[in-house]
């Protein structure tokens, strides 16, 4: 049975087809595993969609909100639309490893991009961040990011991988 209702946006019907979604992830402890996978937080009011991919859906759940709270999330209309009523819905559709996160989470960003129904588009070409560049056996990335996709490894573990002295095959370029 589905949790998408017939009324849903056609963000969330549309994520409806490319998995079992799932309203609510389980917190990881030692007796139960990391859920990895693809979340979708719907503004109700709006209908905006986010979607990110995470290898522990519960902590992404709980980091996103915190930010949200504090009023520190990195995409600014999404933090304007959780101050104005707060009246998010979260979806969860879990995969067996990150590579099938990306991809899942691409998908609906190649569906509804230029629809004008994702948050996800909405100011992240006109950020003033300074990206660096990655170097990683002998391949340059344009980004943690990029690199993180193409290898399908987490971001966490390349920058901190970037940042040790054990791990002379990852550095940072200015």
């Amino acid at each position: 049975m589905s949790i998408v209702k017939q009324n849903e946006t056609s963000v969330v019907q549309y994520f409806n087809t490319l998995g079992t979604v799932l309203n609510k992830i389980p917190s990881s402890n030692k007796e139960q595993p990391k859920f990895c996978g693809v979340f979708l937080f719907i503004h109700e009011k709006t209908n905006m969609a986010f979607i990110g991919a995470g290898n522990n859906l519960y902590m992404n759940k709980l980091s996103n909100f915190s930010l949200l709270r504090k009023r520190e999330h990195t995409n600014s209309e999404l933090q304007i639309a959780y101050n104005n009523d707060k009246k998010l819905k979260v979806f969860f559709i879990t995969t067996p490893d990150m590579c099938e996160a990306y991809a899942l989470k691409q998908k609906v960003l190649n569906e509804f991009y230029t629809k004008g129904l994702l948050f996800n588009q909405i100011n992240n070409s006109d950020r003033n961040v300074v990206k660096k560049k990655i170097f990683i056996d002998g391949e340059l990335y344009a980004s943690l990011s990029v690199a993180s996709k193409k290898l399908c490894i987490p971001k966490g573990t390349l920058s901190y991988r970037a940042r040790s002295m054990h791990f002379t095959e990852v550095r940072y370029i200015l």
